[in-house]
């Protein structure tokens, strides 16, 4: 099997996978100021954790949005787990995803990696929604295609802004609230930032859709999906596995053996 991590802005998705699919998926804190050693005791523990003996993995695989996090991380790994190969998706790097936008170049390796993983499991045209700190749509045309999307701000940072910016607004937690006109300052805060994110979500996917002409399977990621999805009005399938499976697969095309 092989060691998967997805470094984002604010979490850290690891997991391990193999031929049979994912055994097991977490996460961890993005934070910068964190060292090798520390990042590699803490990937050690959640394997552990997990019922993974570190030293049954043959290799590892990293996607990575904070350039800043990648040396770290792979040093981690590598005393972590002992693994002498660790791949990090970038140029060079074999997706087999046709990226049909203005600088392909330029597209995050998380959207790549969740963009190669739909297609493992899900029939095209697709659109994923990967709801952390930013909520990103990513489409995928009915050939496989990746046509393009759209980024807005996350759940938790637009209600973070608020709350810094303001004087007299609180910090809530992310519970549904009661009713949509909220009769409290909490209960308006938590109608805004739920229902409101869901509008947003339901929003761009139906501006999408009738740009693309056709409908899509939606497919929902990220750490903030299990509170907006039941939220809105389409459908979804939440899939907290898009990026395991996608980095198995690029690790394959990439001279890895299916262990």
């Amino acid at each position: 099997m092989i060691l998967a991590l997805s470094i984002g802005n604010t979490h850290i998705c690891l997991g391990c996978a193999g031929k049979n699919g994912p055994v097991f998926s977490d996460r961890l804190s993005t934070v910068l100021s964190r060292t090798e050693l520390e990042y590699a005791s803490s990937i050690h523990k959640a394997m552990k954790l997990n019922g993974v003996r570190p030293d049954s993995v043959e290799g590892a695989i990293l996607a990575s949005v904070v350039p800043q996090m990648n040396r770290t991380m792979k040093n981690a790994v590598k005393k972590a787990t002992g693994c002498d190969r660790v791949l990090l998706v970038g140029p060079g790097v074999k997706t087999g995803l046709n990226i049909q936008i203005d600088d392909p170049a330029k597209l995050g390796s998380d959207r790549v990696v969740m963009a190669v993983g739909a297609l493992q499991s899900y029939e095209p045209p697709l659109m994923i929604i990967d709801m952390d700190t930013c909520t990103t749509f990513s489409v995928l045309d009915k050939k496989g295609a990746y046509r393009g999307g759209a980024i807005a701000p996350g759940l938790q940072t637009g209600l973070d802004a608020i709350c810094r910016w303001t004087a007299q607004l609180p910090q809530v937690s992310l519970e549904k609230p009661k009713r949509t006109i909220g009769r409290n300052t909490l209960e308006c805060l938590q109608s805004g930032a739920l229902y409101g994110h869901a509008s947003l979500v339901d929003g761009l996917i139906g501006r999408i859709e009738a740009e693309m002409g056709e409908s899509c399977r939606l497919i929902a990621t990220g750490s903030q999906a299990v509170e907006v999805v039941p939220l809105c009005a389409r459908e979804m399938t939440i899939d907290e596995n898009l990026y395991l499976k996608g980095l198995y697969e690029v690790y394959q095309r990439n001279g890895g053996s299916p262990l």
